[in-house]
């Protein structure tokens, strides 16, 4: 089942949280909504579950417009945060209760409903867990749970608000990849929120960045990583450094020398910006570039470099020399993005 938005803002009193969003998903595509917190992500999410409503702007679902359906007719499935379980019910009447709550003419009976708890359990992994509350569970299973309650109305959109956020790293890291079996196995729709770009990067069909309300760019994680649209989103995606330079007539002028631009770039003011793994550090007897400190992790070298009087660290390639502390050096980028200033 397909979802579109077209032109979708919303404002909270003075401040405008979403501004003109359109993003297309289409049936059966796991995509992710990325961003830091206060970018929108929960808020766009929300708008299409029908928890909030836009200011402006359509949401269409398989081709119907959502404006005037309720939430429980959009057939979607949301998964929060806080697993949002009921305390005072088991495992089993957790999962039941989107089927128990149906009207009379579509509500399953008990067996069926029993069937289905069941076909969940073993879904999730956890055949046996539904006599137990939620607070006999570890993390990593109330977690599945609220996702066996989200399916049990068997959605065609499943919607995850950071649904791993409150877990270790090791769960999460178990979880995702179960997730993402799960969403190949069932071929739903998912839109999935997440401000960890490890997470996006490794679910996700596609990934779509939002930054202050606005939607930054949309593309396969492999586009993303190789190719950000901007500065902006270039630095949200990991670990980075930047150099100042001009740019003029596809050479990039920078405070120690001059090299050819590796992306096109307009003339003027400029920054280079590459990934630590992304720079060959080698000697120089010029010392407008030296090295500051060597600090070594196990099989692992980073080397700090002076680039005027601000520190960058940097990785070293195993084939190349390991300078010395104080000697001048030279980069030579292997990849980097050039942006206008």
């Amino acid at each position: 089942m397909s979802v579109v938005l077209h032109g979708v803002a919303k404002r909270f009193g003075p401040g405008s949280v979403l501004e003109g969003i359109d993003l297309s998903v289409t049936d059966g595509e796991f995509m992710a909504l990325l961003g830091p917190s206060g970018s929108g992500k929960t808020t766009l999410l929300r708008i299409v579950a029908g928890l909030e409503m836009p200011d402006f702007g359509q949401v269409v679902i398989a081709g119907q417009n959502m404006a005037q359906v309720a939430v429980n007719r959009r057939q979607v499935g949301f998964v929060f945060q806080n697993y949002a379980l009921f305390r005072h019910m088991t495992v089993a009447q957790n999962i039941a209760f989107g089927l128990s709550v149906r009207r009379r003419a579509t509500r399953p009976s008990r067996a069926e409903m029993q069937r289905r708890v069941a076909e969940l359990l073993e879904l999730i992994q956890l055949p046996d867990i539904g006599g137990r509350r939620p607070d006999q569970l570890s993390g990593g299973q109330r977690q599945r749970v609220a996702l066996a309650r989200a399916l049990a109305v068997e959605p065609k959109v499943l919607l995850l608000d950071e649904p791993f956020g409150a877990l270790d790293a090791q769960v999460r890291k178990d979880l995702r990849r179960w997730l993402r079996t799960i969403h190949d196995r069932l071929g739903m729709t998912t839109l999935f929120v997440t401000h960890d770009q490890t997470e996006a990067m490794e679910l996700a069909d596609r990934v779509a960045v939002l930054q202050s309300g606005r939607l930054a760019q949309v593309a396969t994680p492999r586009a993303l990583h190789e190719a950000p649209a901007s500065a902006a989103v270039f630095a949200f995606l990991g670990d980075w450094f930047g150099l100042d330079c001009h740019v003029t007539d596809g050479m990039a002028h920078f405070e120690f020398g001059v090299a050819p631009l590796p992306t096109p770039c307009a003339d003027g003011p400029a920054v280079a910006m590459m990934r630590p793994d992304q720079v060959r550090i080698l000697p120089a007897q010029d010392k407008r570039l030296r090295v500051a400190e060597i600090h070594e992790s196990g099989a692992s070298k980073r080397v700090e470099v002076l680039v005027g009087e601000r520190p960058v660290e940097l990785f070293l390639r195993h084939e190349d020399p390991v300078p010395e502390p104080g000697a001048g050096c030279m980069l030579v980028p292997t990849q980097a993005m050039v942006y206008p200033k």
